[in-house]
């Protein structure tokens, strides 16, 4: 069993340790960190978890981005490699003035037996479609705990959907060209699954808006009392399929140990949903 979710917010150089931020001895953590508020045009941070324990998921986002600022990477590391690190990058598709910033979490508990990572081949966007998806499926026997997705041309196609399939042992992740960029053979996508056998009250809930123009929108997948969330998803769905919504991440919400928060953005003027998901389990 998994105890109570603990955030942990890293502390400024030279501070001290407080009884707040310290891991349980048994719990489960969350690591959170961000990059400066900048306009550089492309940033990378990384959440790395504590002494003791091993990545179980996590995730990252944008913020100020304005739908101009893509997500390059979502990368939980290999927890059978001792590498309990959860990687993200972000990068300007159009030149952007504006001050943004880069935000990963890291979800991590005590040592699981058969915790791995599963990366998927690269799965090319030819230049004439406009989407293409990567499966990572789990070993036999295994189900995802988290996911996290690759995209190597943002700009031209970013991440579009990263999201549990196969009744919850598989991640799909997939890009979406944006047609007012002129199309090229270099964007691919990868997907990413943390596989485990599953944990008691392993659950994948998910959640979503209608159809609306609105060009903000934040979606919280919230897990059932007594779980935890340790993964998270979204989904994009633009009837268009134009490509002009690009999605700024997902990561545990502040505050509570149930909630994986899912922010995507975009222009405005057209419909589109979007969709928030969170892996469960107990706590």
């Amino acid at each position: 069993m998994v105890a109570g979710l603990q955030v942990v917010v890293p502390r400024p150089a030279g501070a001290a340790p407080s009884a707040s931020s310290a891991p349980g001895a048994a719990g489960v953590v969350i690591v959170r960190v961000e990059s400066g508020l900048d306009s550089g045009w492309f940033k990378a941070v990384e959440a790395s978890c504590p002494a003791g324990t091993v990545l179980y998921g996590g995730g990252g986002r944008i913020s100020g981005g304005s739908g101009l600022v893509d997500l390059l990477q979502l990368l939980p590391g290999d927890p059978a490699a001792g590498d309990h690190v959860f990687r993200v990058a972000a990068i300007e598709g159009l030149p952007f003035a504006p001050r943004w910033r880069l935000h990963a979490a890291a979800v991590c508990g005590p040592p699981l037996a058969g915790i791995e990572r599963v990366v998927s081949p690269a799965s090319v966007l030819p230049a004439s479609a406009v989407g293409t998806g990567a499966h990572a499926v789990c070993p036999a026997g295994k189900v995802v705990l988290s996911t996290g997705g690759l995209a190597t041309s943002p700009a031209e196609a970013p991440l579009h959907w990263i999201r549990p399939m196969g009744n919850g042992t598989e991640v799909f992740a997939v890009v979406h060209r944006d047609d007012r960029v002129v199309p090229t053979t270099l964007a691919s996508v990868g997907a990413v699954a943390i596989c485990a056998p599953a944990p008691p009250g392993h659950e994948i809930v998910a959640t979503g808006t209608q159809p609306t123009p609105q060009g903000l929108k934040v979606v919280n997948a919230w897990c059932p009392a007594g779980k935890v969330a340790v993964g998270g998803a979204l989904t994009m769905f633009d009837p268009g399929g134009r490509g002009h919504h690009h999605f700024a991440g997902f990561v545990p919400e502040d505050g509570t140990d149930r909630s994986f928060r899912t922010e995507a953005e975009g222009p405005g003027g057209e419909d589109w949903a979007l969709g928030s998901w969170a892996i469960c389990i107990a706590a």
